[in-house]
């Protein structure tokens, strides 16, 4: 049997996997008794493929909430809003974000964001993107892990080349972002992120 510590901090990335290393699906194996026990902030992060890893929160002072998976992977986060990968594949090198503004203070005027991705000629690769934030009237209510949440869900509608994203924000009634489901990238397409503890 797995042990839980074992189950929390595994991340087997699949551009980086080899056949000799096991590939935990963190939602068969993780239960909200284990988040309690290992007694640290982790997040759950899920590809579209379904191949999902648990990361736990990088210790220090950083600019943004950064979390390391077992592997190595990090994201980057800041008020839940994706801000960098590494180790995901096309990562997100960076994302410029209403640093000062809470989602909330959003829903009035249309912004502007840009992203940065990291060519495979080691060029920087800019988008930008025109975006505007709407709020859902009613609140819902969300299970994370077995534990249920009451939270506003926000979308976020950016154009990006003549197409449309839509990231979706889940918060709570002190604006923590507990689920979101945001763009990463055309290869990764959404990431679902969840806060777990």
């Amino acid at each position: 049997m797995i042990e839980y510590r074992e189950a929390i901090t595994s991340l087997v990335v699949p551009e980086q996997e080899s056949s000799n290393k096991k590939v935990i699906d963190a939602r068969k194996v993780i239960t909200r008794q284990m988040i309690e026990t290992a007694g640290i902030p982790l997040m759950f992060v899920e590809k579209r493929n379904g191949q999902n890893w648990t990361l736990a929160l990088f210790p220090g002072e950083n600019i943004q909430e950064t979390w390391i998976g077992g592997g190595g992977a990090t994201l980057s986060l800041h008020n839940g809003e994706l801000v960098a990968t590494r180790g995901f594949g096309d990562d997100l090198m960076g994302t410029s974000v209403l640093k000062s503004k809470a989602f909330i203070e959003r829903l009035d005027a249309s912004y502007t964001k840009k992203i940065r991705y990291l060519t495979p000629d080691n060029k920087n690769n800019d988008h930008n993107l025109r975006c505007k934030m709407v709020k859902s009237k009613e609140k819902e209510i969300i299970e994370v892990f077995e534990l249920k949440h009451t939270v506003s869900k926000y979308s976020e509608s950016c154009v990006i080349e003549e197409r449309i994203i839509t990231n979706e924000f889940w918060q709570d009634s002190a604006g923590i972002t507990i689920m979101s489901k945001q763009f990463h990238s055309d290869t990764v397409g959404y990431l679902l992120i969840m806060k777990l503890k």
